[in-house]
């Protein structure tokens, strides 16, 4: 009776009375349940892309109490990205099959446990075997947002739904470093995993009452795709992250050789299967094809900016590191802000237009970082930075938005993949480019990364345009 009685309580408080997993929503969730559902989907979303971030700064503590080289402790950040990213378009596939909210359900939980393990780790091979699993957990839960929005919202709402979800992928960048600076003042690193225990478990309790089903599609996992899909992720990985690195020219060569292979033979299979892990019959659409490009492009040109300026803004100006963290926050700020709104504006006006406007204006904003004054202002340097704030902010939610709808709805799982793996490739993709740039340069490397960068908007922001040009002829 009291159970029961609980029960009845907190449905009353959320207003679930009836849960969204009774019914297939064919046109999204009715108040508050939409709600309710941004809010489990949005919170798993935010976790998984804190744990991008927050390790990165706790990595010279770990590596002092567990007494390991430099090299074993970048693992721990390495062996989480690679987890992440080899099951996405396993798992956006799987989604197809047996339901997105199983699969980003079956994602949190796991991601709790690897985060528990994380925290009680004695030794360097458990802890990156935990971030493995959390990896995997953040993969799933990432690998289907996309597809699960589709059902959370109506489709005349969707760009809002994107837009929301941009704010919060912004916000888990913005804040991961500033989050674990503050738990690292207070407690020890372990402390970094053991808050997203109890976070995960509410999250799981409240997800369960709110995620939607999704409709399902009858057909046999594509196993062999999957795994070949997660070895030519993982090598690809490997080749910009030893680009990034400096690794020996020989061992970037047979990384690429090997990421050719598999990449052909994960190919040549997936052409003559109907519905394949590698969503080859998505990428025979224009329209889609041209907004991957613009994707991994825009994100590229991300990571150009943000792992060049703090260089620039402390070598060339003479920055603090308080500075620097000042300079930089007006681009994710700014994102945050304007992201719900130029979702909205996308579902009433064409995203290649709204993409391409913004990544003008972002192109314009590293133009002008590139050629600033040799000693700049403090405000100077933030309304540069807002315009890239600005323009990326136009972009993110438009981009997301025409990749799903692009793709029809018993596909949304690979539509969902594709834009997952966009975004992390190009950041990637970025961080290996300015590593060139710093290894080849004597001088100038910040400014040249943020000219490559302006050149790689203004090339989006072409490819942008031309979707528009390309939906109004058909």
């Amino acid at each position: 009776m009291a159970i029961a009685a609980l029960k009845s309580v907190f449905q009353s408080a959320l207003g679930l009375s009836n849960p969204a997993r009774d019914v297939i929503p064919h046109d999204g969730l009715a108040q508050p349940l939409r709600s309710w559902a941004m809010l489990a989907l949005g919170f798993g979303m935010f976790m998984a892309g804190l744990d991008s971030s927050i390790a990165n700064v706790a990595l010279p503590a770990i590596r002092q109490e567990l007494q390991i080289t430099p090299v074993a402790v970048i693992w721990v950040v390495t062996a989480y990205q690679m987890a992440l990213v080899a099951c996405l378009l396993a798992f956006s596939s799987l989604g197809e099959i047996v339901g997105y909210r199983r699969v980003s359900l079956s994602g949190m939980v796991v991601f709790t446990f690897g985060s528990l393990l994380c925290a009680i780790s004695p030794d360097i091979n458990w802890l990156i075997g935990a971030r493995v699993l959390q990896g995997v957990g953040a993969g799933a839960i990432i690998s289907v947002a996309n597809a699960l929005l589709r059902y959370i919202y109506p489709r005349k709402m969707l760009g809002a739904g994107f837009g929301t979800y941009s704010m919060i992928a912004a916000s888990a960048g913005a804040l991961g470093p500033s989050a674990a600076t503050a738990i690292l003042a207070v407690a020890p690193w372990p402390y970094l995993f053991w808050i997203n225990v109890p976070i995960g478990i509410v999250l799981v309790i409240v997800a369960l009452r709110v995620l939607p089903a999704s409709d399902r599609v009858a057909r046999p996992f594509d196993w062999q795709g999957g795994i070949l899909s997660a070895i030519c992720l993982s090598m690809l990985l490997l080749v910009l992250d030893g680009i990034a690195q400096h690794a020996p020219l020989w061992v970037i060569a047979a990384e690429v050789i090997g990421t050719i292979l598999a990449g052909i033979w994960l190919t040549r299979r997936e052409l003559r299967i109907p519905a394949p892990v590698l969503p080859v019959d998505l990428l025979r659409m224009p329209i889609f094809v041209l907004s991957v490009i613009t994707s991994l492009a825009l994100y590229a040109t991300q990571f150009l900016a943000y792992v060049s300026l703090p260089f620039l803004f402390h070598d060339n100006l003479g920055m603090s590191q308080g500075e620097i963290g000042l300079l930089m926050t007006p681009w994710p700020l700014l994102l945050a802000a304007i992201g719900p709104v130029s979702g909205r504006l996308a579902d009433r006006y064409s995203p290649g237009i709204l993409c391409g406007i913004g990544l003008l204006l972002t192109c314009i904003g590293l133009l002008l970082l590139a050629f600033m004054p040799e000693h700049p202002s403090v405000p100077g340097l933030l309304w540069r930075m807002a315009i890239c704030g600005i323009g990326w902010g136009l972009v993110v939610a438009p981009n997301s938005r025409a990749m799903i709808v692009a793709a029809p709805k018993e596909r949304t799982g690979g539509s969902s993949g594709i834009t997952a793996v966009s975004r992390l490739f190009g950041q990637t993709l970025g961080t290996a480019l300015t590593a060139v740039m710093f290894g080849t340069m004597a001088s100038g490397a910040a400014e040249m990364s943020l000219l490559l960068g302006a050149g790689l908007g203004l090339a989006a922001a072409i490819l942008s345009f031309s979707r528009h040009w390309a939906k109004q002829e058909a």
